[in-house]
């Protein structure tokens, strides 16, 4: 594992410095190779989180939704944008939390990433995700026309997903509301309103 991340990180360093040196001469391939950094160190530290996931001597923390909303955003904002979806935040919350921090933020990165596939795959025209946050709430949403009525109740169930099956497990859902109900003391729910599908994260 530290032998892959030392090759990554040299031969990230090689392509940027022989795009510095105009042997490939293109500003791009430096901006990709740190994205790739970013995106790694990430990687390694969503590792790190699962594994911490059940360790019964795990430390709470006080944080605030708006510092779980910057994190997760500095991660995958670009990525976003670069695919031309709006992220419309509304962040009004000034509670702080006891809570788990990188549990959280992991619910949060998925309903992003959930909302970004459902942008793309319907081809929404003006594609929006909303973050709105308002006292100990947390709101997601996005303008994909929402979730079939017959399905909505499903949606947490394990194993369930309306992705298609190479694309989707249908355990990301299942285990955000198990993170937030069951390890961060609050609820996670699910509706539609006129543009598309809302979760809402609740934490006491």
């Amino acid at each position: 594992m530290e032998t892959t991340s030392f090759s990554n990180q040299c031969d990230k360093c090689k392509l940027e410095l022989k795009a510095r040196i105009n042997k490939i001469n293109n500003k791009i391939i430096i901006e990709q190779s740190q994205k790739i950094s970013q995106y790694s160190e990430h990687l390694s530290a969503t590792i790190d989180d699962f594994r911490e996931f059940f360790k019964p001597n795990k430390k709470m923390s006080n944080t605030t939704y708006n510092e779980v909303i910057q994190n997760v955003l500095n991660i995958i904002e670009t990525s976003i944008v670069n695919k031309n979806i709006t992220i419309a935040k509304n962040l009004n919350s000034k509670e702080i939390f006891n809570t788990y921090f990188n549990e959280l933020k992991q619910v949060l990165l998925n309903l992003i990433k959930n909302a970004e596939d459902v942008l793309l795959e319907k081809n929404i025209n003006n594609p929006t995700i909303t973050i709105e946050t308002k006292n100990n709430s947390l709101i997601v949403k996005d303008n994909g026309g929402g979730i079939a009525e017959n399905i909505i109740d499903k949606i947490f169930d394990p194993y369930f997903s309306t992705k298609s099956e190479k694309d989707g497990t249908g355990l990301g859902l299942y285990m955000s509301k198990m993170i937030i109900e069951e390890h961060c003391n609050g609820k996670l729910t699910v509706s539609n309103d006129k543009d598309g599908a809302v979760f809402k994260i609740i934490l006491e």
